[in-house]
Formats: structure tokens, sequence, C-alpha cells
């Protein structure tokens, strides 16, 4: 603007219109402070109105440049507030242009990046971005330009460190062509926080899946309930197979624990409490309840309302195994006879039970804290302890036998077992356990074993096994000092009847006193024991002479001459006696016993009650029954036994009444041997229950034979011997043997002896009750001979009597004998049982007989015992068997 001129043009300052206003005058001017112009007063109206109006003019140009000014600043200041708000903001912000270059940037971003914004300015944001986030970035500023509207997107930078940031892109339009503005947050701490959320969530998961409880979460006002895998697992469920609401929970506790538990949930609730816990039992998916232990807490809003519930279940069953597991342990520990010892590593006593008081005699609140040493006596040494030491440390267990002091001071020996208890983590030993158990009682059980083992029960003399150790220590030291020995056998003469007729019982009380006296007068040095039944031995040492030996000798029949009372009976035993002498008669133990026997044997010979020497002479008739003896033990299983057969005939016709079997024995070398021979040393030996039970078979299978073949033998007699009665399984014996041939019980005859009732009155009754229950006949051989009871016979289960042969054998010559066969005969008529006759050798006596009631016949008259082929065809010849 210019300065107005005067209408005439002229003016007193020609360069006036030509000067224009300054904006410092036009505010003085405005504020009334300005100095009149230097131009000339107006010299007329017009020209003041005209100046007036230019003044007015000049103020309305002024104003509006005082707005514009102001405007102009408002601007500026609002430009340079948003510059320090750009520059200053956290957030870094980024002008990019569509080829990714970074036209502009703020102080945020350049930190961002890491380097100052001269170096960025024109670089592509997209050398910065890191490589996995590189694609993203480039389809995301692809997306920005190609469909405008604002973006968001998650990427990571690259400097020394990868940034992750959260970008939002917007595109723009501007002057210089669209751009874009991208403004990234850094999210590390975000990311730190979510990593931190994700461990400490990993960390819970996996304390969870450690302790190996059910979690559950239960929000109240929706009903909604979460179960994890775990606690589903826990029943035996999968997941889905239970539905997610709060009932659930109740339908699966145990009927009678639901009110309990609604109790102690309410409760907790009405109480204000955070926590709560109990017990409960949860029905499994197969239907067996399992105990569980329920920790909970609870979440509340700000009215103290509950809002949720949360918890861990606890599986209980282990637990509850275990904690029975310990009380059973506890109670074994209390209860068991065994003492029990814990001590730690060092020895020092830690705990001990009931027991261990009982056999140690000390308290409990005696020895806690204690060493376990006070308990060592004084029979073993450190080196028995080093040595238990050592299998400790080696194996980590130890047993033995060891003694104990006791309070009272006494010892007694234990058996002890050790264990050692080790750290399962570095294997250190932590305890030791002892175990152990009084065996004072089984110790002298074992002590009374052992004497048992070489000492006659009966008698308490040294057995065989003692007495040859002795003899065998004896001959060493006879050797080493080139000195004699003398071994003296001795045999009780007819002891054996003594024993059959006063019984056993009475024949025990008798050796016991013969014992005695025999020990009476045997010197402390030497040794007496008894071999067996009426045999006894005598060991004599220090260089006996032959002198001596029979001095020996005659006190030792002294010593029997005297009676003896025993259950009441004056009874009279004398013993024969054979000796041989250290070096003359055997170099060592078997020979002397056997030449001592040898000598014995022949002293009996010579008329029993009397002393035998060993001569050369002896041995030839003792080895021919050592051999006899040795070949007869090995006769059955050898097949040398035969079975003869002798028939029974009715005495009233011509008809076979039955058969009696009679063993013999054919020797390879001695041939036929009869019974009479072979019977009394089989008894002696102790092998006639053998050969009685093959009888027994044999015969059950020849009759088996004979029915097989259609011969009508109606029956078979079998003779029993004592040691049969004696043996406990009679029974099954006769039954195998009846049942394995299929013979009838009715077509076998059992026979016992006479002397066999009268020794063994209740035996003998049982065993005719036995058989005669299975069916089986039952005869008494040789009737007369023996003293049996009338009264006593009449109430045996008897089918026969035999007539002895003593009483047959003479009838027609001798009355006496005649009358006893008669009144025989008399008495099975009243008895009702039928009368057999042995030893029927001639045709009167078979008459007589007959004559006299008598039923069957036996013997050389009929027939002698024959094979069983043999017996066959002469009973066909002589019309007593169909031909």
């Amino acid at each position: 603007m210019t300065r107005p001129t005067k209408p005439d043009g002229d003016s007193p300052h020609p360069d006036a219109s030509a000067r224009p206003f300054d904006a410092g005058e036009l505010r003085r001017v405005a504020e009334g402070r300005a100095e009149f112009l230097p131009a000339p007063l107006p010299r007329s109206e017009g020209e003041l109105r005209k100046l007036v109006h230019e003044l007015h003019v000049h103020q309305i140009e002024l104003e509006m440049q005082n707005e514009a000014l102001a405007a102009r600043l408002e601007v500026e200041e609002s430009c340079a507030l948003y510059t320090d708000l750009y520059e200053l903001a956290p957030v870094a912000y980024f002008t990019l242009r569509p080829d990714g270059s970074i036209r502009q940037m703020n102080f945020a971003g350049a930190t961002l990046i890491g380097l100052p914004p001269g170096r960025l300015k024109g670089q592509r944001l997209g050398a910065f971005v890191a490589q996995q986030s590189l694609p993203a970035f480039n389809e995301f500023l692809a997306q920005v330009f190609g469909n405008p509207g604002k973006k968001v997107c998650e990427l990571t930078f690259e400097r020394p460190g990868e940034v992750p940031v959260m970008a939002h892109v917007e595109a723009v339009a501007d002057a210089g062509g669209a751009i874009c503005r991208l403004g990234a947050t850094d999210i590390s701490e975000l990311k730190r926080t979510e990593q931190a959320l994700r461990e400490s969530e990993e960390r819970l998961r996996l304390a969870l899946l450690a302790s190996r409880d059910g979690w559950w979460d239960w929000k109240l006002e929706a009903d909604e309930l979460y179960l994890s895998p775990r606690w589903l697992a826990i029943l035996g469920y999968a997941a889905g197979e239970l539905e997610p609401r709060g009932g659930t929970l109740a339908e699966l506790v145990h009927p009678e624990d639901r009110l309990r538990v609604r109790r102690t949930i309410l409760e907790a609730i009405d109480g204000g409490a955070e926590h709560y816990e109990l017990e409960f039992r949860a029905r499994h998916k197969d239907g067996h309840y399992v105990p569980m232990h329920s920790q909970a807490h609870i979440s509340r809003d700000a009215d103290g309302r509950a809002t949720r519930l949360s918890g861990t279940d606890a599986d209980l069953t282990g637990r509850k195994r275990a904690a029975e597991e310990r009380r059973l342990a506890q109670m074994v520990f209390a209860s068991t006879d065994e003492g029990i010892m814990v001590t730690d590593a060092k020895g020092a006593i830690v705990e001990v039970n009931p027991a261990f008081e009982v056999i140690t005699g000390y308290t409990r609140e005696e020895v806690v804290g204690a060493n376990s040493r006070m308990l060592r006596s004084v029979t073993h040494d450190e080196a028995f302890f080093q040595a238990m030491l050592h299998a400790l440390e080696s194996s980590g267990q130890w047993r033995g036998e060891l003694w104990c002091r006791r309070r009272s001071g006494e010892t007694c020996p234990l058996w002890l077992s050790v264990s050692a208890v080790r750290d399962p983590g570095d294997g250190r030993v932590t305890h030791y356990v002892c175990v152990f158990s009084d065996i004072s009682t089984s110790k002298a059980a074992q002590q009374q074993i052992e004497f048992l083992a070489h000492h006659d029960a009966l008698t308490g003399l040294p057995n065989r096994t003692l007495f040859r150790e002795r003899l065998e220590h004896a001959l060493i030291r006879a050797q080493r000092h080139r000195s004699r020995l003398a071994v003296m056998f001795l045999d009780l003469d007819r002891f054996k009847s003594v024993n059959d007729a006063l019984g056993h019982p009475v024949g025990d009380t008798l050796l016991r006193e013969i014992a005695d006296r025999l020990n009476q007068v045997v010197r402390a040095e030497d040794t007496l024991a008894r071999l067996g039944g009426d045999e006894f031995v005598l060991l004599v040492e220090d260089d006996p002479t032959v002198g001596n030996v029979t001095a020996v000798a005659r006190k030792l029949i002294g010593a029997l001459g005297e009676p003896m009372t025993v259950a009441g009976q004056e009874l009279r035993v004398s013993v024969s006696i054979g000796a041989s002498l250290y070096p003359q008669h055997g170099g060592d133990g078997d020979t002397l016993l056997k030449n001592a026997d040898q000598a014995m044997y022949q002293a009996k010979k010579q008329g029993r009650n009397r002393f035998q020497l060993f001569t050369p002479q002896l041995s030839g008739g003792a080895l021919e029954r050592l051999v006899m003896e040795n070949a007869l033990r090995a006769a059955v299983g050898r097949s040398e036994l035969l079975l003869h057969l002798q028939p029974q005939v009715a005495l009233g016709g011509n008809r076979l009444a039955g058969v009696e079997a009679l063993v013999r024995w054919h020797h390879p070398k001695l041939g036929l041997v009869l019974p009479a021979r072979f019977i009394p040393l089989a008894e002696e030996i102790g092998v006639i229950g053998e050969i009685g039970q093959w009888v027994l078979f044999e015969a059950c299978r020849q009759m088996a034979r004979w029915r097989a073949e259609g011969i009508p033998i109606p029956s078979i007699a079998v003779n029993l011997s004592a040691r049969q009665i004696d043996g406990a399984g009679l029974l099954g014996v006769v039954s195998a043997a009846l049942e394995a041939n299929g013979v009838p019980p009715a077509q076998l005859e059992l026979e016992i002896t006479e002397s066999m009732l009268v020794e063994r009155p209740e035996e003998a009754r049982r065993v005719l009750a036995e058989l005669r229950r299975l069916g089986v006949r039952t005869a008494v051989d040789d009737f007369g001979v023996g003293y049996s009871s009338l009264a006593y016979l009449k109430r045996l289960p008897l089918d026969r009597l035999k007539i002895d042969r003593s009483f047959v054998q003479d009838i027609g010559h001798d009355r006496g004998d005649e009358a006893i066969a008669r009144a025989v005969i008399g008495l099975a008529v009243n008895l009702g049982l039928e009368t057999v006759a042995e030893g029927v050798e001639h045709a009167a006596q078979a008459e007589f007989l007959q004559r006299e009631g008598c039923g069957i016949g036996q013997g050389f008259h009929f027939g002698r015992p024959v094979p069983p082929d043999e017996l066959v065809a002469r009973l066909r010849e002589r019309r007593l068997l169909p031909g």
C-alpha cells in the first residue's frame, strides 16, 4: 500500500507517496502513538474528508493485516507444538513413500532403528525389518497403498537386537503425492510379559502334572465348570464325557459324603472364608469310589459375594494304601515276636520294638540314643564285628548267629539279620535295621538233636554213629602209640521172647535197666553203645590184654546175673559176648566189629550167657550167614521169591475148600531155601514186611489168573507177619492188591497167629475189624499154642480157627493131643467158626478130625505145597477140580 496524495498532486514532500508504511508505524498509529505524518494539514473540508476516508481505509487494512498476522502466529505456534509432540512422542513415526522409503521420521523412529535421522531419510524401512517379518511387511505396505485405510500388523525390527513392534499404518494424500504414516509401538515389554505369563502357566501346568492332582474351576453365576485332563483321568473319564456344570461334581460325590461336602462348602462361603479343604469319595467311571482330598479357593466380588470356586483334588488311593501299609508295618513292628532295632550309620539306636525289650530286658527309654555296642558280649572279638561291617559295606546285608548281652548280664544266642539302608540320592548308608530272634530254645533243641543224632534215644548211650567215630579215633591213637584196643559185641539172650510176651513198653523199660547196669561196670574212658534192638557194643582202650578183656566180659555178664523187676514182673536176662582185639583180629573198625559179632554168635551156639574171643576158625559160619543176609535183602528185587500153594480140602467129601499161599526162596547158588531157614532171618533183619507184601500181591495176581482161565479156586489164604500188622498201611495195601487184580475180597483169607492176639490184642482186634469191613475173610493160625482168652476170642471178627500141626501129628498116638484137637473143634463150633486142621499126613488123622466135626484138612495127605501150574494138575488128578 502507498501513501495517498493530494488531489491536485501537489505535495510538499514529493517522495511521500513512494514511501510505504511499515508494520511498526501501523501499530503506533493504531495505538495513537504515531506522530502525524510530515504532510501539510488539509486546507479544505474536502481534503479533510478525503484524509479521514483514507485513514479509515488504512485502519481497516491494518486490522486485516493484524488478524492475518495473528492467524499466522497461531498456525506457527500450532506447527511448533505439533513438531514438538511429533519429535517427543514415545511412539516411533515414519512417513513412507509408496516404495517404502523413509521421507520423514521422529526421534523415536530413529531410536528404534538405531541410526541418526540424516542417515535414515531416503532409505527403505524394509531394510531394517527382521527377515522373518519382511514378507508380512511388504504385503502390509502393498495393502495400505492399494486399499487406503488404517491397518495393524505386528513386525520385528532389527538393530543390535530384535525389537517387536505393533505397527499402525494409514495412507494419506500429500502435495508431493501419496504417502503413508506408520506408527510403531515397542511391545518388547508386552512380549516379555506374555512370555512370563506363558512360562508361569507352563510352570503351573507342570506343577499340576508333577503333583498328579486334578484342577477344577467353577464360575458360580454362569454355572460353568472346567475339569482338567488330570482330574478327569483320576476318575477314568475322557474330555467331553462329563457335563461342564457344577451339579456334575455333586453327582460324583459318594451319597454318604454329599451332605458333609455341601455343608463344608456352604459354611466356608457364608463365613467369608477364602479357602476350604475336605475329603470325600468320588465315583470312578467303572463304578468304584476313589478317595479324594480337595483344596479350594473362594473368589469374591467387591460386595464379598462368592463368584468362583477353584481348587485341586488329589487322589488319596496311593496315600491311603501307603498309610495302611505304614499302619500294618507299625503293627508288625509292634507285635512281631522278633526283636527289631534301628540304628543310625554310627550305630546309635534310633528305635526298638516291644519284642526287643522282651528279649534284651532293656526298655526303649534306656537304649534310644545309646550305641548298639552296649549289647555286645565277650563271646565275639573285634574281628567278628569287623567282618560283619565288611559284609554290610560290600553286600548291604549280614546274617548269622550272635551272642547278645542282656540287661541282666547274661548272654543269649540270637539269630540276627542286619540290612543297610541307603540314601536313594547319593547312596550313603543312613541307617541299619537289625531283626533278631532269641534262639535259646532252638539252640537247646539243636543240642538235643545233636545229642540224639549221636546217642540212643531210649537208653542215652552212644549210638552206632558216635561209636564208629570214637572207634576210628581210638584206632588212630592205637596206631600212633603201638597199643591195643578191644571191641566187645553184646547180644541179650531171648530178649525177643520177653518183648513179644510182655509188649514193647516193658521191653523198653528192661533195656534201660540193662543199659544202666552195664554202664555201672564200664570205665568212664571206655565207650558203651547201643547199636539197636538188643545189641550193645563196648570199646575198651588203654592197651587191654586178653585177660583184661575176659575180666571185663565177666563183669558185664555178672551185672545182668541178678533178676530185674519191671512192671511188676521179675525178669532174668543173660547176655552173650564176643570180642576182637586190635591189631591181632583186624586193622580197621569194620573188621573188628564183624569179628566180634562172629565171636558173639559162637558164644550163643555154645549155650548163651557166655564170652567168646574171636578166632579165625569162627569166620566161616558167619560169612555164610552174612552172604544169606545180603542175598535175602535183594531177593524181592531180583525176583528170586516163588509162590507155592497147598490145597485145603473139605473132610466131608471130595471137595476143594481153598488153597494156602506159601513163599519159597530160590537162591542162584543155595538153591531152594525153605521158609524155616530164611523167615527168621528176614524177621531179624527187617525185610519180612517187604516179603509179606510180595506174597500178598502175588497171591492176588495168581487168583486173578485162575479166574481169567475159569479155574474154580474158592479162596486163597495168606499169612500176615507181625511187622505187617504193626504197619499203619495194611488196609491200603490189601485194598490195592485186590483192586489191582480185580479179585473179590471174599476170595482172600488173611491169617494171623494166636501169639499176635496175645501180644497185641487191641491192635489185632482193630486190624481184624478193618479187614472184615473190607470183606476179607480172616483166620487164626497155629491155634492152641498160645494163651488167648476165650472171652476175648469170641469178640473177634473171625471166620476160621486153624489147629496147630503139633496137635494133629500125634493123633492116634497121644490122647492128650486128641483131647486138645477135640476141644478146639468144639470151641470153633460153639463160636460159629470153621475149623482147619494143619499137618494132616495120614487118612486116620483125617477120619478122626472129620468124626469130631472138623470141616477142613490141610497137609501132605491132601498135597504138598507146589507151584501154581503143578497144583492145578494135581487137583485135577484127584478130581478136586474139573478136568
